[in-house]
């Protein structure tokens, strides 16, 4: 996660509840390989929702994308 952040953005910067949904989603897209990268953006996104702002949805959307490209 922490190589799809700004350089001036460290991981702890980031509030607990976003961490915590990078880090089980980036999990998921590091072991689940037969699931569409899309289905797990789309699942992680919704969660972000459910607790955050769309600031941070978009946060969350832009750092798993990058995850995504890196890990797939």
């Amino acid at each position: 996660v922490g190589s799809c952040l700004q350089e001036d953005w460290g991981f702890e910067r980031i509030n607990p509840t976003v961490q915590a949904i990078l880090l089980v989603a980036t999990a998921e897209l590091s072991t689940q390989a037969d699931t569409p990268t899309g289905a797990i953006l789309t699942e992680y996104l919704t969660i972000t929702r459910a607790f955050e702002d769309e600031k941070q949805v978009s946060f969350v959307h832009g750092v798993l994308n990058g995850v995504g490209a890196k890990v797939r």
